[in-house]
């Protein structure tokens, strides 16, 4: 665990230095997620999520790049994370993986998004990685907003065994600066 907060800590510090973010927090029913988003400019942005299960002691933890594209009122960005794995009863694993987010407005202050990433990529005896989101986001007000979906996020072996971090609905808080 002492890993993972460094290197989420030292990515946190890395994208820090752009000038626009967000940093959320969110809880499920067996996980907590803390997710770091800071715009470089205003279609590349850099990512550090972390996301660790109570239940099992398993750990992920990402860095990524994405690329923004507007596609009227919504926008879709493309990117790619590099994914540190520590699974409880198995050595630390890497994945990188690439994926994407969609975020569709409905209205000023409300929003349904999307994202998923695959990480086909792997070391040792991962085979793949997964993790996705679906929800709702609602902004209270300029800096704060509230979150609530639905996240799966899984491991695959070699050896077929798979290994789900997240399954499960979650609420969360994003501030935005």
């Amino acid at each position: 665990m002492k890993k993972t907060l460094i290197v989420a800590l030292s990515a946190l510090t890395l994208t820090s230095m752009a000038h626009a973010g967000s940093l959320e927090t969110s809880i499920g029913s067996e996980y907590l997620g803390l997710d770091f988003n800071h715009q470089v400019s205003p279609n590349i942005s850099v990512t550090a999520d972390l996301l660790h299960n109570f239940d099992h002691d398993d750990t992920m933890a990402s860095v990524g790049m994405g690329y923004t594209m507007p596609l009227g009122a919504a926008s879709v960005t493309v990117g790619g994370r590099a994914n540190w794995l520590a699974l409880d009863g198995h050595s630390d694993e890497m994945t990188v993986s690439v994926g994407g987010d969609l975020q569709i407005p409905l209205g000023e202050s409300l929003a349904l998004y999307g994202n998923a990433y695959w990480g086909p990529l792997a070391t040792g005896k991962v085979d793949s990685s997964f993790d996705g989101r679906v929800g709702v986001n609602w902004r209270i007000n300029k800096a704060v907003a509230l979150d609530a979906g639905y996240r799966y996020s899984t491991v695959e072996f070699d050896n077929g065994h798979q290994h789900d971090l997240a399954d499960g609905a979650y609420a969360g808080v994003r501030v935005m600066f």
